[in-house]
């Protein structure tokens, strides 16, 4: 810091805390009373120098950032996966303090474009016209947006977008600086394919949860410790569990038994079934197949009610806040699920009888 800015940051006089923040102060200019904020924004974000009003419109004077964008450097070379990671790192700094806000700020549109290098290659984030303020409690953003590629699956509705859908970003990012291709096409091979697939993956649940946790597996890559993998591995095989149907995820004795007998029970019911009446008599594999449908959905709403896999991401009426919604969506599925395995019972017997 100048001479000058000190002098300049000594005309303002602290006089606390914003209310409900924790790094925004209220500060007052001692020359004239001015009342304003104060707060801290990363060093990887272009400077502002002056706000301006004018005819209506704030003209903003920042930093002239001199180099190329990332995009632009990528289409002259590769980077090496050494040059990727410290990129990664440096985007996890820049995010950091925007997640761990009071009120979390999310990019959202994090791509080569918008990211500056020199050469050097220390970074710079620009551009934040799609970014937004993380709401507690909203489920899905009010509007769709992102680059495609580099957009998070939340951000096509179906839940609130949060500080993981720009880890999945940087996951993208990472891939596309080494092999100039993006995850849904390939992911790149070894050890750093192993973090991008879990920047990358569809479900929030699964990814690195905040930057902190990206940040240290790319520090332990960068150092080429040992234990880097199988640490990603160990955090990859415990999401893994998530493949057990429910009940048996949390590996707890007394669940696994309550979930074996759960599921007996609802096998003796379907297949205790008569599916035959005076009617109509069916063959015997006629009926059993008939009863397997009807296990089988009632399986598949089982998987719906514990949200297994996060299905429950993709119904809107079952991502809801409110309970009601959620009650009334539980009600639809099941009703759909039985008109369905009817449906398909009748269309069996049709065709096989």
């Amino acid at each position: 810091m100048t001479l000058a800015e000190e002098y300049c940051l000594s005309e303002y006089e602290q006089l606390g805390l914003l209310r409900g923040t924790e790094d925004i102060y209220i500060v007052r200019n001692i020359i004239d009373g001015t009342i304003c904020l104060k707060k801290k924004v990363p060093i990887e974000v272009p400077h502002i120098y002056e706000c301006i009003e004018s005819e209506g419109t704030l003209v903003v004077i920042e930093e002239y950032l001199p180099g190329k964008n990332l995009e632009e450097v990528l289409k002259e070379r590769c980077f090496t996966e050494q040059e990727a990671v410290e990129v990664g790192i440096q985007l996890c700094k820049a995010l950091m303090p925007l997640h761990s806000a009071k009120s979390p700020i999310i990019c959202r549109d994090l791509k080569a474009e918008n990211i500056m290098v020199n050469k050097n290659n220390h970074i710079k984030i620009v551009d934040f016209d799609i970014s937004r303020v993380y709401q507690e409690g909203q489920n899905r953003d009010t509007k769709m947006m992102g680059t495609e590629g580099y957009a998070a699956p939340e951000q096509f509705g179906f839940c609130q977008t949060d500080a993981r859908t720009d880890i999945y970003a940087i996951g993208v990012l990472l891939n596309y600086m080494v092999i100039h291709k993006f995850p849904v096409v390939e992911i790149a091979a070894g050890n750093l394919g192993v973090i991008i697939r879990r920047c990358t993956e569809m479900n929030p649940k699964d990814r690195f949860q905040n930057v902190s946790e990206l940040e240290k597996a790319l520090i332990q890559y960068q150092g080429r410790k040992k234990n880097v993998v199988s640490e990603v591995e160990i955090e990859r095989k415990k999401s893994k569990k998530s493949f057990l149907p429910p009940g048996f995820r949390s590996g707890k004795l007394w669940k696994m038994l309550l979930a074996v007998v759960g599921y007996m029970f609802l096998a003796a019911i379907s297949f205790e079934m008569e599916m035959s009446t005076a009617e109509r008599a069916l063959p015997l594999g006629m009926e059993r197949l008939e009863q397997v449908i009807i296990f089988c959905t009632m399986l598949i709403f089982i998987a719906i009610l514990f949200d297994y896999q996060g299905v429950c991401q993709s119904l809107p009426l079952l991502n809801r806040g409110k309970c009601w919604q959620k009650i009334v969506g539980y009600i639809l599925a099941a009703l759909i699920l039985f008109v369905a395995s009817a449906f398909v019972c009748a269309t069996l017997e049709m065709l096989l009888l």
